[in-house]
């Protein structure tokens, strides 16, 4: 019985790092093709479904065995990196201004420092985390880990979407009372859509039965975060 669950763990294990590979390749590969002017309009299109219809946006990325949003997935990834290193450029200018700093200070203390470079990884770490977990327990409706990375992704357009209205308190702090309770809302939105799109993936009817399992996948998250945090990484 030990052995054969020690055969199963390996399986899983080599599985998972077989899927790793090619996820990477694929994204690889995708990258080559990207065009930024498609992929813009191609997230036009997808907020503008989010906003009409949230629930059965993200139920049919679930459902698409072709994984075609899988490179709108990626510039959006892109894009909410992206609004990191901006913020963190603007706050860095607006600092030597003010302290009468050279470019060489920007660079070292703001886009070069470590918290920085972390915190732009963020939210590829996220994706992956919740994809990575999503992909392990998800047993009976095995799919493949960039289908799985599209989901999670489009689940988390709300937030995105927060993040880069947040921009805006760089022109002027006051407009934070707004956009405050916008980025609450939105996170809050993505959590619902997670719940929908994980229940999708694993091709679950019975709510009693799914909830338990999305406990446990924001509970493992949860812990990823908690163990990151120690090296100063926060998702």
């Amino acid at each position: 019985m030990e052995e054969n669950n020690n055969e199963k763990k390996s399986v899983n294990a080599d599985e998972l790092k077989q899927q790793t590979v090619n996820t990477a390749k694929q994204v690889k590969e995708t990258m080559k093709n990207v065009n930024f002017k498609e992929e813009t309009m191609a997230t036009k299109g997808a907020i503008m479904d989010m906003w009409k219809d949230p629930i059965g946006t993200v139920e049919r990325v679930a459902e698409d065995r072709e994984n075609k949003f899988f490179k709108t997935s990626l510039f959006l990834i892109i894009v909410w990196a992206a609004t990191v290193l901006l913020r963190s450029l603007v706050s860095g200018i607006q600092f030597i201004s003010k302290w009468d700093k050279d470019l060489g200070y920007l660079f070292k203390n703001f886009i070069f420092e470590k918290s920085t470079i972390f915190s732009i990884i963020s939210p590829i770490l996220i994706i992956i985390v919740y994809s990575v977990i999503a992909y392990v327990l998800n047993k009976n409706n095995k799919k493949q880990l960039p289908e799985v990375i599209s989901v999670v992704t489009i689940a988390y357009l709300p937030v995105i979407a927060g993040r880069v209205i947040s921009l805006l308190t760089l022109i002027s702090l006051d407009i934070s009372k707004l956009t405050s309770p916008i980025a609450s809302i939105l996170s809050t939105l993505t959590v619902v859509l997670l719940y929908f799109g994980f229940k999708k993936l694993f091709n679950e009817n019975d709510d009693k039965q799914f909830i338990k399992k999305y406990i446990l996948i924001i509970a493992l998250y949860e812990l990823v975060g908690f163990v990151l945090s120690f090296a100063k990484i926060y998702i």
